[in-house]
C-alpha cells in the first residue's frame, strides 16, 4: 500500500462511518437518530447503531438519549474531536487528488 494512504483516517475507510460524520458535519453537528438514519438511507437501524458506537469510541461522536414526552429521543453529536479528525481526513483526500508536482509544492 501506498505510505500516503497512512495520512488518512482509517475510522473513515467505511463509507457509512464517513457518510454518518458527514451527514454531521452539513447539519452543524447533531441530528436525531431517526433523521441521521434517513439522511443515510441506511437499510436497518443495527446498521447505523452499529457504526454510531464505533465512532463514539473514538470520541468523534456522542449520543444523548432524552425523551420527547414519553417518546426516547438519541441525539448524535459530533464531537469537536470529530469534526478535526473529519476536516483533517478531507484535507488528506484533497492532498492524495493532487498531482505529484502540487503535492511536493504544497509539502
Amino acid at each position: 500500500m501506498d505510505d500516503r494512504i497512512s495520512i488518512l483516517d482509517r475510522v473513515f475507510f467505511h463509507p457509512t462511518r464517513f457518510l454518518i460524520v458527514r451527514q454531521l458535519a452539513e447539519a452543524n453537528g447533531r441530528l436525531s437518530f431517526v433523521e441521521l438514519y434517513r439522511r443515510c438511507n441506511l437499510k436497518n437501524h443495527g446498521t447505523l447503531a452499529a457504526h454510531l458506537r464505533r465512532l463514539e469510541r473514538v470520541g468523534y461522536i456522542d449520543c444523548a438519549k432524552s425523551f420527547n414526552g414519553v417518546v426516547p429521543l438519541t441525539t448524535v453529536i459530533l464531537t469537536e474531536t470529530g469534526r478535526r479528525a473529519y476536516q483533517s481526513h478531507i484535507a488528506a483526500l484533497a492532498m492524495l487528488a493532487r498531482s505529484p508536482e502540487k503535492r511536493e509544492a504544497h509539502a
